[in-house]
């Protein structure tokens, strides 16, 4: 079964990179790179509640499905089982792709970062 992206005839083949554009801040309003540069994602409250408040209750992830959700886990927990997989290069800005975080945002363990994402989210969706 080939899932698409809801209300439209567009593949969701999504990348683990997926967990991370909510955080983009380009062509954005200012305050949103302001409120994320208040947060640090290096500590693990603060984590908690960027993955929470900005991914769990975007208006994006309302319209997934439990499919959509399991594809986002199945894809996370992939690269996660893989130990000499490379999570910093999702944290890379990137002119061509459009792709900035805060600019005040230094992610010292991407591992760590996806590991309590697959966590908060397999709590948060209880799904299996």
């Amino acid at each position: 079964m080939t899932l698409f992206h809801p209300g439209t005839n567009i593949v969701f083949n999504i990348t683990p990179s997926y967990l991370l554009g909510v955080f983009n801040v380009y062509d954005r309003e200012d305050d949103l790179e302001i409120e994320l540069n208040k947060l640090d994602p290096n500590k693990e409250n603060e984590l908690d509640n960027l993955i929470k408040e900005y991914f769990v209750e975007s208006a994006q992830l309302h319209s997934l499905t439990t499919e959509h959700k399991k594809k986002i886990l199945e894809v996370i927990k992939v690269v996660l089982n893989e130990p000499s997989h490379d999570f910093s290069q999702y944290f890379i800005d990137d002119d061509e792709s459009c792709f900035y975080l805060p600019s005040e945002w230094n992610i010292k363990r991407p591992r760590d970062f996806y590991t309590k994402a697959y966590e908060i989210l397999s709590s948060e969706w209880r799904v299996k």
